[in-house]
């Protein structure tokens, strides 16, 4: 019920519903944009302004019972930090990682810097083709971080 609610309340605002993730809805103000991610009971703004987001909070608040708890450190097992000045964030798994190596009693093993073997080159060429489409393996961007 509350879901409904708000669904229809911030669609109302303008807001879009991500078609992947129906707890993440985005906005986009000419060269502006603010997502909001809904986890649960906690929301979670996310813009490249803190005026766009600041609005938002002031309209959701007299709809919704809200608590402010300040710019976010941890969501999710994630680390977020921040330079403000040069307008850059990262988001870090360390705590989630060093969790699952404790739950699985590998809190000693020797970390890494990638998860592969040192020498493997993998490239698209070992991708199998298919006949409909030019190759299965998906294309994926990311970067690996040690724990050390």
């Amino acid at each position: 019920m509350w879901y409904q609610k708000f669904d229809t309340f911030i669609r109302g605002l303008g807001f879009t519903r991500s078609k992947v993730d129906h707890y993440v809805y985005f906005k986009l103000i000419g060269d502006r944009v603010i997502y909001l991610v809904l986890y649960v009971d906690d929301m979670l703004p996310v813009g490249n302004e803190k005026e766009i987001i600041q609005d938002l909070k002031t309209q959701l608040s007299p709809k919704f019972d809200m608590k402010d708890l300040g710019a976010a450190n941890y969501i999710l097992g994630m680390e977020i930090k921040r330079d403000w000045e040069k307008r850059k964030l990262w988001l870090n798994h360390r705590k989630y990682v060093e969790t699952i190596l404790q739950r699985f009693n590998m809190q000693d093993s020797k970390p890494v810097k990638v998860p592969i073997p040192i020498g493997v080159n993998l490239s698209a060429e070992q991708c199998p083709r298919h006949k409909k489409r030019k190759r299965t393996c998906p294309v994926l961007h990311m970067q690996v971080q040690s724990i050390a």
